[in-house]
């Protein structure tokens, strides 16, 4: 019989399309289009746009109300397979979005989780992912972002981490597991139940 684990789940970069919600403001406010992939965590670094235009993209994300609630973009199979999974599991939504105009960065990671399926969802807005990890006492993590996932394979040892596959985190390597899409990782969750 499968066993009910505690899941941690980022939101920007695994549940919805962060890169092309930033690409889209940017070529508002800049007035231009955005081209490039983004190949490093710094957008500036790889999108084409200086670290003054990128100030100026923040700034504007910083100033728009409810930006993360109205600009996000799910990625694939993510409203298929997010709610079976909080229906099997405990799941806690750990961002590290920080606040800007509007509503409080939790409840509209909160809205917007309802709209993907998710009924009652647990949202913890923290920037050190690895103490919440060791604090849920998780079974499984799964980020995009290479700091957030060395934080929790050092802080929380027995939480079996996943990265999930992006451009920007390719040539990382470490003690975690590779999902490309939120159906892997959903995938290796159930297998994980079932160990």
């Amino acid at each position: 019989m499968a066993r009910r684990l505690k899941i941690g789940v980022d939101v920007d970069g695994v549940l919805v399309d962060f890169v092309a919600a930033f690409k889209k403001e940017a070529a508002q406010v800049l007035g231009r289009e955005i081209i490039g992939e983004q190949t490093t965590w710094n957008f500036e670094d790889s999108l084409e746009i200086s670290q003054s235009e990128a100030s100026k993209v923040w700034d504007s994300i910083d100033a728009t109300p409810d930006w993360f609630y109205l600009n996000a973009i799910a990625k694939p199979g993510v409203e298929h397979y997010l709610p079976w999974l909080t229906r099997a599991h405990d799941v806690y939504f750990i961002t590290s979005r920080k606040q800007g105009a509007g509503l409080p960065v939790a409840y509209q990671t909160q809205l917007c989780l309802y709209e993907l399926g998710v009924e009652f969802p647990v949202v913890i807005a923290n920037t050190d992912k690895g103490e919440t990890a060791a604090a849920l006492e998780l079974d499984a993590f799964v980020d995009d972002y290479i700091k957030n996932i060395e934080r929790v394979c050092k802080v929380s040892p027995k939480t079996r981490v996943y990265i999930m596959d992006a451009t920007y985190n390719k040539d990382f390597e470490g003690p975690f597991t590779r999902v490309t899409c939120f159906e892997d990782f959903a995938n290796k969750i159930e297998d994980l139940s079932n160990e």
